[in-house]
């Protein structure tokens, strides 16, 4: 994600959402890239508040709140 250290913030927003269909796609599948996508939508949601979206960010917060990490899981 190194669009986001360049500064910018939209396309960073994008290449992530981008991101997040790949692992949804392929969770069932293969449950390992939980960790990843959990990754995935915590930069997200960072982008989202940087962006001035605090409503996005905090549903993106939400679904990562729902859907937690097996315990077993190493992140």
């Amino acid at each position: 994600m190194l669009l986001a250290f360049g500064g910018d913030l939209s396309e960073a927003l994008s290449a992530t959402g981008d991101a997040v269909e790949c692992y949804q796609a392929h969770i069932a599948a293969v449950p390992s890239l939980l960790p990843q996508l959990h990754s995935v939508l915590d930069l997200q949601a960072e982008l989202l508040d940087a962006l001035g979206r605090p409503q996005d960010a905090a549903a993106v917060r939400r679904w990562v709140k729902e859907n937690p990490l097996p315990s077993d899981c190493h992140n």
